[in-house]
């Protein structure tokens, strides 16, 4: 098995990051539009680090299998973004490694809480979600390139805790 290794994402990666939220994408029957509603995955300094939002990624070998962060709304809320693992990498862990050093860098520069739009065809997700205490709180229908309901959670991070916590 080859080591993968966490990382804060660097210009240079967007190209893996699209190919691995594109491929998960096709794989869950989705609309990939990476001229409107993808976008912000071609350039991750300008839509996630220049605006207050992080970003990392799983990389094997030098190849990108992982990605995920979060973009802020304000001084205490943040949004989880574009958590998607290959898959091939599902089920060892990496997911929930990555989803806890999300969250605990927004706990760190002191985000209250974490909203979480998932697509409700995203069960596997739903439980990573709820198990670390996030909430249910609505759903709606989103319109972009395709048309498609999704759940809304939201996460307390003044309370989240974490796997290293219990």
């Amino acid at each position: 098995m080859c080591e993968i290794v966490l990382r804060r994402a660097r210009r240079g990666d967007e190209e893996g990051v699209q190919r691995v939220v594109e491929t998960v994408w096709h794989e869950y029957g989705f609309v990939w539009d990476p001229d409107y509603y993808n976008r912000d995955l071609t350039d991750l300094k300008q839509h996630y680090f220049d605006v207050g939002g992080d970003f990392w990624v799983l990389e094997q070998e030098g190849k990108i299998v992982g990605t995920g962060g979060y973009e802020k709304h304000s001084d205490e809320e943040c949004e989880l973004a574009r958590l998607y693992l290959l898959k091939e990498v599902r089920g060892q862990g990496w997911g929930r490694r990555l989803f806890e050093h999300i969250v605990r860098t927004a706990q760190e520069r002191g985000f209250k809480r974490m909203v979480i739009w998932s697509d409700k065809k995203l069960v596997e997700a739903h439980r990573l979600y709820t198990s670390y205490g996030a909430k249910l709180f609505g759903d709606r229908w989103v319109r972009d390139a395709d048309l498609y309901e999704e759940w809304g959670f939201v996460l307390d991070l003044t309370n989240a805790s974490l796997a290293s916590e219990r």
